[in-house]
């Protein structure tokens, strides 16, 4: 997957595990367009968690991310998300960074608003 193919997919991932949501919730926007590749409706916003987020469907070479996420998941249970923890130690502005499965995010993303529409 390449560009707005990826955006695409991220989208329909997102409809996908909110059943709630319509596709005008989540728009895949041009390529051309500055800011958010995929922008989301009040509803959206509401429902993936306040505050929202600006969602980029990056599709670069990240290879020393995926080694190091290839990494956790060799060693996580079965029962465990991997993730890594990371930064920029060549930049001391650099926010640490959490990597996460896509849709292990978006399942625990849906736990918690399942779980808050109980309360």
């Amino acid at each position: 997957m390449i560009g707005i193919t990826h955006q695409q997919h991220c989208r329909d991932l997102i409809l996908e595990y909110y059943p709630e949501l319509e596709p005008d919730d989540v728009i895949s926007t041009p390529p051309s367009v500055h800011g958010a590749d995929l922008t989301l409706s009040p509803k959206a916003k509401k429902i993936l968690g306040n505050p929202s987020y600006e969602m980029k469907a990056d599709k670069r070479g990240f290879k020393g991310v995926y080694n190091a996420v290839a990494q956790a998941r060799r060693q996580a249970q079965t029962d465990e998300n991997p993730m890594v923890v990371l930064t920029d130690h060549s930049d001391e502005t650099a926010k640490t960074l959490l990597v996460l499965d896509f849709e292990a995010w978006l399942g625990i993303s849906r736990m918690f608003y399942l779980k808050s529409r109980e309360d």
